[in-house]
């Protein structure tokens, strides 16, 4: 009889460029908020903006982030970028990457309240 461990090692890259450009592919629910691992290939994005901070590894490639002020930001394969709470974001056209993001659910901020 054979014994199957617990511990799985998956690989990231493949798995998220196997994946739909742009939609999250939820690994686990967190308390509260979940990690995602996103493919982006070059393309047009929309900015977002979120009631929370949120952080992102890149796990393979570049990945090109943009706010609506003019800023940009490059992170590398094993790179961690930080994205405060209400700050208007997207991922530029030039970004080529698979990424895994930790967003946090959370209550809108007090200017955000009906």
């Amino acid at each position: 009889m054979s014994v199957r461990s617990a511990l799985q090692v998956h690989c990231l890259p493949a798995l998220g460029r196997a994946l739909p450009a742009d939609q999250d592919h939820c690994l686990t629910r967190t308390s509260p908020g979940a990690l995602l691992l996103i493919h982006v290939p070059p393309g047009a994005y929309a900015f977002e903006q979120h009631v929370a901070d949120e952080w992102i590894v890149c796990v393979s490639g570049r990945l090109v982030m943009e706010t609506a002020d003019g800023g940009r930001a490059t992170a590398n394969a094993g790179d961690l970028l930080h994205v405060p709470a209400g700050l208007a974001h997207r991922f530029a056209q030039d970004a080529d990457a698979v990424v895994l993001t930790l967003s946090q659910a959370a209550e809108a901020p007090p200017w955000n309240r009906a």
